[in-house]
């Protein structure tokens, strides 16, 4: 259970990469984009910090052996496969929900620093996001096979 125990906080630690993307975002271009694409952003945010946390504690209880913190593990773990594997294919992308924004509101090339930012995003999030899918789905296979060799 060590190597699902590194395994998982290696994901927690991703999602919270993914965290700051979306809470960097949302604060910088609000003025640009609106308050309703930065609450989104917020929300999308907290939603994944939400399950860094779980992750991050349930490792802990894991460790310790906790049957509640196996249930928890396998419970975050294939809702992280789910969501990260959702936004990695390109479902519930918000930047593709809020890719309209007027130049009229652009003060001091916001909207070139906002082109920039979206590659720059993109990038970080899709290579967190595949680090995290490969991650989650080998902890949950290790959480499965481990449980099945035990009840042997």
């Amino acid at each position: 259970m060590a190597a699902v125990f590194g395994l998982q906080l290696a994901v927690a630690g991703l999602l919270l990469v993914l965290v700051l993307v979306d809470v960097i975002g949302g604060l910088r271009f609000r003025p640009l984009l609106g308050d309703e694409w930065a609450a989104v952003q917020f929300v999308t945010g907290g939603s994944k910090l939400g399950f860094a946390v779980l992750l991050a504690v349930a490792a802990f209880g894991l460790r310790r052996g906790s049957r509640i913190a196996y249930g928890l593990s396998l419970a975050g773990l294939g809702v992280a496969l789910l969501g990260v594997s959702l936004s990695v294919f390109g479902f519930g992308s918000t930047y593709q929900s809020f890719s309209f924004f007027s130049y009229a509101n652009d003060s001091g090339g916001s909207a070139e620093q906002f082109v920039s930012w979206m590659s720059l995003s993109g990038t970080v999030s899709g290579v967190a996001g595949l680090l995290a899918l490969i991650l989650a789905t080998a902890a949950f296979g290790l959480l499965v096979a481990g449980r099945a060799a035990v009840a042997r």
